[in-house]
């Protein structure tokens, strides 16, 4: 990741906070109306989170997303220095920025749940429970990191080719594809996954 690269740089921070609000957003809309026959998701405390929000989600939320997907895909570049020169390089280093991300996750939730920073809605036998949370948090965030990171790599390094300009446009209206891909990736994951509904590992 090129820090110095205001454009990368820029077009990481907008991306981001583009797919991960739309997502997160898209996630509730489909409940609260059982599109697709979702059920209801959760919600964010509207007493908790202050004014500043992108449609449903706390404006803090978005750039969380942000400073997560830049820091874990840039501490496994710089943990793993040759891995993105390997074969399979990029897929790898955005597959362990989404574990990292993912396990990150796994220990922030919980808590952030009992402050009541947002309340999960889903019911008990509707999906597996881990540490108190649907698994299929967990699963759109290792999704989310890792295929935006791969995104973002392989789209900006296509400015050489269509220059800033051109390069820019297909980047956000790709990212348009990559956000109802994702949430298509994760509905078939839980549906997959549906004989385990009302699995629970750990409190709830």
């Amino acid at each position: 990741m090129c820090i110095r690269d205001r454009w990368k740089a820029s077009l990481f921070l907008i991306g981001s906070f583009l797919y991960t609000g739309l997502e997160e957003t898209i996630w509730m809309v489909f409940g609260y109306f059982h599109i697709l026959g979702v059920p209801p998701t959760y919600q964010f405390n509207y007493f908790t989170n202050g004014i500043l929000w992108f449609f449903s989600i706390p404006l803090q939320a978005c750039l969380g997303w942000y400073f997560l997907a830049y820091g874990c895909f840039y501490i496994i570049e710089k943990v793993f220095p040759k891995l993105i020169e390997k074969k399979w390089g990029l897929i790898k280093s955005a597959s362990l920025a989404g574990l990292l991300a993912m396990n990150i996750d796994l220990l922030v939730d919980p808590i952030m749940v009992r402050r009541e920073a947002w309340y999960w809605l889903s019911a008990k036998n509707e999906t597996i429970w881990i540490l108190g949370i649907p698994y299929s948090n967990f699963i759109g965030w290792f999704l989310l990191i890792c295929l935006f990171a791969i995104y973002w790599t392989k789209m900006t390094g296509l400015r050489e080719k269509y220059g800033t300009v051109k390069t820019t446009v297909f980047y956000f209206v790709g990212l348009f594809g990559l956000l109802f891909g994702t949430i298509f990736l994760i509905m078939l994951v839980t549906i997959v996954c549906s004989p385990l509904n009302g699995l629970i590992i750990g409190f709830i």
